[in-house]
């Protein structure tokens, strides 16, 4: 299993989004390759964080990262 997370702009220009993650799982069709979403770079390019892991679905899912804004612990 390969996991594609999407990075903020500050990261790297290639997969900002997670509607650039799906165009590329898509476009790829494996059944190995799914998407990690991170909430630290999802708070950065993502209008709505949750919505954006529902598109993703559970076919596509592979793991989600969660951390505050400031990458310090979820909850802190």
């Amino acid at each position: 299993m390969v996991g594609l997370e999407p990075l903020s702009r500050f990261e790297t220009d290639m997969v900002n989004t997670v509607d650039q993650a799906l165009s590329i799982v898509n476009e790829v069709a494996s059944l190995n390759l799914k998407i990690v979403p991170d909430t630290f770079h999802s708070n950065i390019e993502e209008k709505d964080i949750p919505a954006s892991i529902r598109k993703i679905g559970k076919k596509m899912l592979c793991h989600v990262q969660g951390s505050e804004i400031d990458r310090e612990t979820s909850g802190t």
